[in-house]
């Protein structure tokens, strides 16, 4: 289904298809804090300022999302996460990403906290924390540093369908952040390099948060290229219980941390061309403090941990990227895990007004399967795409979702 974005849904208008390809990124880092650039491959893109007015454009657009405060008050970390949010992230069967054709926009300012959405950005304010970088000692020159974009997970919510929908179920959302590393950066490194990441910086998306003190540190971590077994050692990752603001015990929420940790580390291991390759079959053995644990936020970690394939979102907008500004002629891009395999539905608005609707289906049931929506040629101005699944309730304010919030030039 298409739309022409004036109100009216109708064809394709022609032109030169540039399509946003499913891996594109987009990163709202202060470039010259973290010093990061695409690989090889990728082009540069990025993410526009202004996030807070973003935000509450949301907050009134969207009333029937999930509005949620998560405190924790442990002795040693707290965690608090605020906002309705949604989730996105990117193909799974790979973590390593392409360029973009069309996307283009400002680096942001974010937060130190990796928990809050940031606030109004401010341009003076102290840069993201920068992921540490091995510096060579004595007279030799430094070597030249590659230009990679790490896999990093975060947590995102949505409604709980059938169940009490006050609680959000939370779920993963995959992104790519750049960075600059040495040429013999190893697998070890890269999963060093992910999970310091995810713990002190903030997601792309304002829509997404992290369960994780921010002071969270990665003692150290091996990879054993045989196996697929990756062993990390933490400290400071103390947590107590997550809760909603009726001090409800939200358990599912240190559990999508737990997975949080899992993906990032086995994305990360993967990227770096670590045996096994798919994700998927790597196994995580968790140290704190150098010492093995039998329980970590609830889980039991006796034996190393894997993924769960249910911690992923049911439905991905891959691109747009949030926060792009792009060229028309615009096709959105995404997988969707739908009720009975489809169509999942989607409506496009600007300045709160549905200018245009449709269906995409994505063609098979209990599988994530990838769908485009072809927007055609539109006059410039900031839009929001949204694809959601009424599922086997039909009800809008139940269903699962993802949305995009994009300019177009």
């Amino acid at each position: 289904m298409t739309g022409d974005m004036t109100g009216r849904p109708g064809p394709y208008d022609g032109g030169d298809r540039r399509r946003h390809e499913d891996r594109d990124i987009v990163d709202s880092r202060t470039a010259d804090a973290l010093r990061r650039a695409l690989n090889a491959e990728a082009a540069s893109v990025g993410i526009e300022g202004n996030g807070l007015a973003r935000i509450r454009e949301r907050t009134a657009r969207a009333s029937r999302r999930p509005a949620w405060l998560v405190p924790v008050a442990a002795g040693v970390a707290g965690i608090v996460v605020a906002g309705g949010v949604a989730w996105a992230a990117l193909d799974d069967s790979t973590d390593v990403p392409i360029a973009s054709e069309t996307s283009t926009a400002t680096p942001t300012p974010t937060q130190s906290t990796a928990l809050l959405p940031p606030a109004t950005p401010d341009p003076t304010a102290a840069p993201s924390t920068p992921v540490p970088t091995p510096t060579p000692t004595g007279s030799e020159p430094a070597p030249p540093q590659r230009q990679i974009a790490l896999p990093v997970y975060y947590v995102g919510a949505q409604p709980a369908g059938e169940d009490d929908t006050s609680i959000p179920r939370f779920v993963l959302f995959r992104e790519f952040h750049r960075t600059s590393v040495a040429p013999d950066t190893d697998a070890a490194r890269m999963v060093e390099l992910a999970l310091t990441e995810m713990f002190a910086n903030q997601p792309l998306d304002p829509d997404y948060g992290g369960l994780w003190p921010t002071r969270a540190e990665v003692r150290s971590a091996t990879v054993d290229d045989a196996t697929g077994l990756i062993t990390i050692d933490l400290a400071d990752v103390e947590i107590s219980d997550v809760r909603d603001v009726e001090d409800r015990v939200l358990p599912q929420a240190t559990q999508a941390a737990v997975q949080q940790l899992l993906y990032t580390a086995t994305a990360a291991a993967a990227y770096a061309g670590a045996a096994p390759e798919a994700p998927a079959t790597a196994s995580v053995r968790i140290l704190v403090d150098g010492e093995p644990t039998t329980s970590f936020l609830g889980t039991d970690t006796t034996d190393p941990l894997r993924r769960d394939v249910t911690a992923r979102a049911s439905i991905w907008i891959l691109s747009v990227e949030d926060g792009a500004t792009v060229t028309a002629p615009v096709v959105v891009a995404g997988e969707a895990n739908t009720f009975e395999g489809g169509p999942a539905q989607w409506e496009l608005s600007r300045d709160g007004e549905v200018v245009a609707d449709g269906l995409t289906s994505t063609g098979a049931c209990c599988t994530w399967r990838p769908f485009e929506i072809d927007l055609g040629v539109a006059s410039p101005g900031t839009y929001t795409i949204e694809v959601y699944d009424f599922g086997g309730l039909g009800l809008r304010d139940r269903a699962p979702y993802d949305s995009k919030t994009f300019t177009i030039e």
